[in-house]
């Protein structure tokens, strides 16, 4: 099998390239996007397809930047894995990484020279925390398994304030955009912890979750108070869109179904259920900016 095979069945495996990609490219472009737009200047073409392509390389970046780091706990804890089967070893993962890191760079430096220093934040905010959550992780004790999920939100904050660099690098940021800024961190926490769902039965040996570490109840609890955080955090962005009032509308709807999903998890928890929660956090996380962007887009 050839490095390039290896790799694709790592980015299947480990992050299911087929999802992350277009998930990272419609974020990008809808935070440099609504960033531009509270400051009442929407970024050029240019610069939406340079920051687009740029945090789907982050985002992959981070992928495998935690993997690097905590190599040898996924092989001791995770042995059907593919890193645990030998499909990838650690070095394998470095040349893409690198690639990862250079490509984001050139493209901001060629097409959107103004973003260089939030790029090189993001960047090493995206190094940084995932060393950090890769450690915590490695040594885990069931206390501190939400300060693991924290510092891989950390890491999507980094990316965020990149690509909402037009809203307060380019410009003096405003409510909206510091309130953007903050969904993308309390957004990405929730989505960590909805992942974390399992249940009772269903953790593996070595394996740290928030739902074992604090109980499936307190840990959908934590869960839906990040998306009501997260809710009040879009409204706040809203107040400075058209028709404040239907995204306020939309955002309770949506929280209310999410109360439903994490009732139904809390009542009898399951790994499928588990999922169902995750998929709704990231869905809604994403879906939001992105319905926001496309509204504003319009006018």
């Amino acid at each position: 099998m050839t490095a390039t095979h290896r790799f694709w069945q790592y980015l299947q495996e480990r992050r299911p390239a087929l999802l992350l990609v277009p998930a990272a490219l419609v974020v990008g472009a809808a935070t440099v996007w609504l960033a531009g737009f509270l400051v009442d200047s929407p970024p050029a073409a240019v610069t939406l397809i340079v920051v687009a392509v740029s945090v789907t390389c982050l985002a992959l970046l981070r992928r495998l930047l935690v993997d690097v780091f905590g190599y040898h706990e996924v092989v001791a804890h995770e042995p059907g894995s593919v890193l645990a089967r030998g499909v990838v070893s650690r070095s394998d993962l470095l040349v893409p990484a690198a690639v990862l890191a250079a490509v984001p760079a050139l493209a901001t430096l060629i097409g959107a020279s103004s973003l260089l220093g939030p790029f090189a934040i993001a960047l090493g905010g995206v190094i940084v925390s995932s060393a950090i959550a890769a450690a915590i992780s490695g040594e885990v004790a069931h206390p501190r398994v939400g300060l693991a999920a924290a510092a891989r939100a950390a890491g999507y904050f980094a990316i965020a304030a990149y690509a909402a660099g037009p809203g307060w690098w380019e410009h003096s940021a405003n409510t909206g955009v510091i309130a953007l800024l903050a969904y993308a961190f309390v957004a990405g926490l929730a989505w960590q912890l909805g992942r974390d769902l399992r249940g009772p039965s269903e953790v593996a040996p070595g394996e740290a979750v928030v739902s074992d570490a604090w109980g499936p109840l307190a840990a959908v609890i934590a869960w839906f108070g990040l998306m009501m955080a997260a809710g009040s955090l879009m409204a706040a962005v809203g107040l400075y869109l058209p028709s404040s009032w239907v995204v306020a509308i939309v955002i309770d709807v949506t929280l209310l179904v999410a109360a439903i999903v994490g009732i139904v998890y809390a009542r009898s928890p399951s790994a499928r259920r588990g999922a169902i929660v995750a998929r709704f956090t990231a869905g809604w996380a994403l879906g939001v900016p992105m319905v926001l962007a496309l509204r504003t887009a319009a006018l």
